[in-house]
């Protein structure tokens, strides 16, 4: 866990396991930065981990985009139907 700490300013000796303060994190695997608090990463039954590796967040390996076009032609209809004003798919 002490790997994928990426804060700059809150070091891992002024918190305890369950502190609630929010840190700033970094997947080992994927390379995705987010902010999580410490409780929810160290808690005994189900910590949490990268938001992006389990398919919650968007990127460029995981989004509905590129699932339509895996699909082989069952989504092909998702990219037409997208309408939201302000986000792309």
């Amino acid at each position: 866990l002490l790997e994928e700490w990426d804060d700059p300013i809150l070091v891992p000796w002024e918190v305890t396991r369950a502190s609630s303060k929010r840190a700033r994190w970094r997947c080992g695997t994927c390379g995705w930065k987010w902010v999580a608090p410490v409780y929810s990463r160290t808690r005994s039954t189900s910590p949490c981990g990268c938001p992006a590796c389990a398919g919650f967040v968007a990127t460029e390996t995981h989004n509905l985009a590129l699932t339509c076009e895996e699909s082989r032609g069952r989504l092909a209809r998702l990219p037409g139907d997208w309408n939201h004003p302000t986000k792309r798919m």
